[in-house]
């Protein structure tokens, strides 16, 4: 039973895709969407991080990458409703704090390289 059911699905995505029934997302020139996030993090003060020091790990959809213990993420969302099309986008930097690191300086990872993040962003 549950080989027919995934059989099933399997035969309708490839009938959406192959039939071009899919639609693919059409972002602004200012928005998020257009970005990789994979260069934010490939600079010396990303690796100076505890547990960066790392190779880069995109997303296969390429609107979130990792590096080790710091994670940089393109999202879109329906709350504040302020875009043209109800949507909102966000950026989402995290750092992940390591074993024995103080919180004060974990945030201070994070304050850093959000304000070096950040500018570059539409």
């Amino acid at each position: 039973m549950r080989r027919a059911v995934a059989e099933a699905a399997v035969s309708g995505v490839v009938s959406a895709i192959t039939e071009r029934r899919v639609g693919r997302l059409s972002f602004a020139e200012n928005s998020l969407g257009r970005l990789d996030p994979c260069p934010l993090l490939d600079i010396p003060e990303v690796a100076a991080v505890p547990g960066a020091d790392r190779e880069l790990e995109p997303s296969v959809h390429g609107h979130r990458c990792r590096r080790g213990t710091v994670s940089l993420t393109f999202d879109r969302t329906g709350l504040p409703a302020t875009g043209e099309d109800g949507q909102a986008e966000t950026a989402e930097l995290t750092v992940y704090q390591q074993e024995g690191e103080a919180d004060e300086q974990t945030c201070a990872h994070a304050r850093t390289l959000a304000t070096l993040s950040w500018p570059e962003l539409p």
